[in-house]
């Protein structure tokens, strides 16, 4: 039987830096569509009214060392 080679590799630690990006929808009353997205910014637009699978863009990785 052939060793595995899994068992022969070095387990490092490694620091992820992520971007986690979410999609949110908020329904909005404003008399434009740059008020409504000011609203949205400045947090008066309410609770989301849906929300769907987040993503996470990595930033960046380097080995950790201790």
């Amino acid at each position: 039987m052939k060793p595995s080679t899994n068992s022969k590799m070095k387990i490092k630690n490694y620091l992820v830096i992520v971007e986690e990006v979410n999609r949110l929808q908020f329904e909005v009353e404003a008399p434009s569509e740059a008020a409504a997205i000011d609203l949205v910014e400045v947090g008066e637009a309410g609770d989301p009214t849906d929300q769907r699978a987040m993503e996470f863009n990595c930033l960046s990785i380097k080995e950790s060392i201790k």
